[in-house]
């Protein structure tokens, strides 16, 4: 399984599953299969991924919960945590492939 460390009220390990996906865009209604840019998120779409990448350790956690959990200052941290559960998580497309 992949999973990024990301350090919050405590040690915490991000998993980007299809679940966590699906969890994602029931709350948020934007669909990561398409892709991630963090760049064009809200606060809300922010909080709604890093809660979705974590409820795999933790099912009873709450959006709240993580939205107390971070500071402002904390979100060149997380996007980078993010980027790289993202770039982990989802394969790169093959180079060689032929295919349209």
């Amino acid at each position: 399984m992949i999973s990024v460390p990301i350090r919050l009220d405590r040690e915490r390990q991000l998993r980007l599953t299809l679940g966590a996906m699906a969890a994602f865009e029931a709350v948020t209604g934007k669909n990561l299969l398409q892709g991630l840019d963090i760049a064009q998120f809200s606060a809300t779409d922010m909080r709604a991924l890093i809660w979705a990448c974590l409820t795999h350790e933790d099912p009873t956690l709450k959006l709240e919960d993580v939205g107390k959990m971070i500071d402002v200052a904390d979100l060149p941290m997380i996007a980078e945590k993010l980027g790289e559960l993202w770039n982990k998580s989802v394969p790169a497309s093959d180079p060689l492939s032929t295919s349209p």
